[in-house]
């Protein structure tokens, strides 16, 4: 800055170096300097706050327009496609009904027979370890053995001896009920799918309950050929 006896270098905005035979003066235009450069500083911090909130906000926006996309909004009545374990589409979901369940008296583990359509019911078997479930058709007389299956059972007036058995049409589902003479009943339950496919599965699995436990399986068993 000429006639001021101070001479200043300047390169992109930024104070190089002050050259002054006022020391006063100096640091007078130093403090000045500074002064301005925080300034504009505080300006640009303000402009990028400003640019950062609006992004924030915009990027909420699509997360939730995102959201209300993926999730429809299903009014009572309305279906939804099912997809199985494998990804295949099924049929539409429907109402789920409990109809039947057997509860194991050492574990966590259950059976549990549902109706989820008019021409099927669905055995779900499940435990922390393990989940699984098969389809029973009701048009074959599957259903109609099932029942009868378990209100022979309730119908036992003391422990039994042997083995008494039930299966599906396609031998898809199974079970199979033994007793000791204490009481303890066993159910060994197989379930398989996919059959004939290179992913077959087949899972075996049992359940222990109480002898006085037959008298309500069976008494929810009834509700298998009445539903």
């Amino acid at each position: 800055m000429r006639g001021m006896d101070c001479d200043f270098l300047w390169k992109k905005n930024a104070l190089i170096y002050p050259r002054t035979n006022s020391p006063s003066l100096a640091k007078s235009l130093l403090t000045s300097w500074f002064a301005r450069r925080k300034s504009s500083l505080n300006v640009r911090a303000a402009a990028l706050l400003r640019s950062s909130a609006t992004a924030t906000k915009l990027s909420s926006m699509r997360q939730s327009l995102a959201s209300s996309k993926a999730k429809p909004v299903l009014h009572q009545g309305a279906t939804t496609p099912n997809h199985s374990v494998e990804g295949v589409p099924s049929r539409q979901c429907r109402p789920v009904i409990p109809l039947l369940t057997l509860r194991s008296s050492t574990s966590n583990r259950s059976l549990r027979i549902e109706a989820v359509a008019n021409s099927y019911l669905s055995a779900v078997l499940e435990s922390h370890a393990l989940s699984a479930s098969v389809e029973v058709w009701t048009e074959t007389g599957d259903v109609a053995g099932l029942a009868r299956f378990f209100g022979e059972l309730g119908a036992l007036e003391k422990p039994w001896s042997g083995v008494r058995n039930w299966a599906s049409l396609e031998s898809d589902f199974e079970l199979s009920a033994t007793c000791t003479s204490l009481g303890a009943v066993t159910f060994m339950i197989s379930m398989r799918g996919l059959r004939g496919a290179p992913e077959e599965w087949k899972l075996d699995a049992g359940i222990e309950t109480e002898f006085g436990q037959l008298a309500r399986v069976a008494d929810e068993a009834e509700g298998l050929v009445r539903g």
